[in-house]
């Protein structure tokens, strides 16, 4: 990518391929125009059954002096790459999250070298726990560990700890992308709708599911309203491509990561 040649790559005669959730041809990407520097993944699943990997990686764009996060996943097929599902990162505006990409490497450490002694998780569960991640209605028990790292878009949430909601978000067209059996790391990605809400002169990304934290942030935005808050965005319908990306092992959930890009709503745009 830093070379700004796709074609060095061994790809697959066709392929498919998105940045940020739309498709285009690798060498029309922004990406291959703009990186000049890819640094080591902060993050990185494989798996071995679907030939698929996941990643999260610090790139820099251009002459900037600050990084961006470089997210998604790759399919290979008779050892050549048919599949690219590509997003980048470069603020808090993109995902509505928590965003630190200075911190990636030392926050996702833990990830990468799991204890020795751990007892592992078998494929089977670590499928169960993908099924469950985007359907509410499901009953799979997940038992959290006193440590349970959560992160937003590299962000360790410290006033949050993990949670398996019961009113997390439900997609049931929800892909399993990774199914890491030796690290224990599950991603999955799914499609989520939502509302991107004013918090002071910031803003949020709530999803539909969560909504007591709607109703919350709708009597602030009414009441700060009328009082005549200056600079508030006005609550706006917005879709979410989210990647969700768990570590279990000795029968607990050990970490829990939303990755997420923002996109129009389902008619197509937030002025209608």
């Amino acid at each position: 990518m830093a070379a700004h040649d796709p074609f060095i790559l061994p790809l697959a005669e066709v392929y498919k391929a998105t940045e940020n959730a739309h498709p285009a041809a690798l060498n029309m990407m922004t990406l291959w125009r703009t990186v000049t520097k890819v640094s080591s993944p902060s993050l990185l699943a494989i798996d071995i059954t679907q030939g698929q990997a996941y990643f999260t990686v610090p790139i820099t764009e251009g002459n900037a002096t600050i990084q961006n996060i470089l997210w998604g996943r790759i399919k290979v097929s008779s050892q050549l790459i048919s599949e690219f599902e590509l997003f980048v990162n470069r603020g808090k505006g993109e995902d509505g999250f928590a965003f630190d990409v200075e911190n990636l490497a030392h926050n996702f450490k833990r990830w990468q070298t799991p204890p020795t002694n751990r007892t592992k998780a078998t494929r089977d569960q670590l499928a169960r726990l993908a099924a469950s991640s985007f359907n509410a209605n499901d009953n799979f028990t997940v038992n959290m560990a006193s440590d349970c790292q959560f992160t937003e878009m590299g962000w360790v949430v410290k006033n949050a700890a993990c949670n398996w909601m019961s009113d997390r978000p439900t997609d049931l067209n929800a892909r399993t992308v990774v199914i890491d059996e030796e690290l224990g790391i599950v991603v999955t990605a799914g499609v989520v709708p939502g509302k991107v809400y004013p918090y002071a002169t910031f803003s949020a990304f709530i999803p539909d599911s969560m909504k007591s934290s709607q109703a919350t942030q709708d009597t602030w935005y009414s009441i700060q309203s009328s009082e005549g808050y200056i600079y508030l965005i006005e609550p706006m319908a917005t879709l979410a491509t989210s990647f969700n990306v768990f570590q279990y092992y000795d029968d607990q959930l050990q970490g829990e990561q939303f990755l997420v890009y923002l996109t129009s709503p389902r008619n197509g745009t937030g002025w209608a």
